[in-house]
């Protein structure tokens, strides 16, 4: 009967230190985002859901001149005025998405990290599923 080791036995038995894999994970992590937001380009492709969050944004900003654009934000604006908050900084909302899914990317690939070390014994294995779910999130389903 297989059990699955903890994070932390999969931390040690895969180099002796815990920290440097983390550390590593999180550059390779970085790199996969990196390459992701660069293969995208200037102009990747967009969804209905896209421009209707871009549209958000332009009413957000439009709604609130003085910048405080944190009084729209409840569970359903909350991407809108993240986007608005960007695209001052920015601005173009397709940088700032871009931004956004590189931040996710790399958070969503090292809490995968741990969700998948549960169920593999070696952490060639684990990493190697986590880089194959980034194609998904990263490039939809599709990919």
């Amino acid at each position: 009967m297989y059990i699955a080791p903890s994070v932390r036995e999969t931390a040690v038995n895969s180099g002796g230190n815990p920290r440097w894999s983390w550390t590593a994970s999180l550059l390779l992590y970085a790199i996969f985002a990196a390459v992701v937001f660069i293969v995208q380009g200037s102009q990747p492709q967009l969804g209905p859901d896209h421009i209707t969050y871009f549209q958000l944004a332009d009413s957000i900003i439009d709604a609130r001149p003085d910048g405080d654009y944190w009084r729209e934000s409840n569970s359903v604006r909350f991407f809108g005025v993240l986007l608005a908050y960007l695209h001052t900084w920015t601005g173009s909302h397709v940088l700032s998405t871009k931004i956004v899914l590189a931040v996710t990317t790399v958070l969503y690939l090292l809490s995968a990290e741990l969700l998948f070390g549960l169920f593999t014994s070696a952490r060639w294995q684990t990493v190697l599923f986590v880089i194959l779910s980034g194609f998904a999130v990263s490039f939809g389903f599709s990919s």
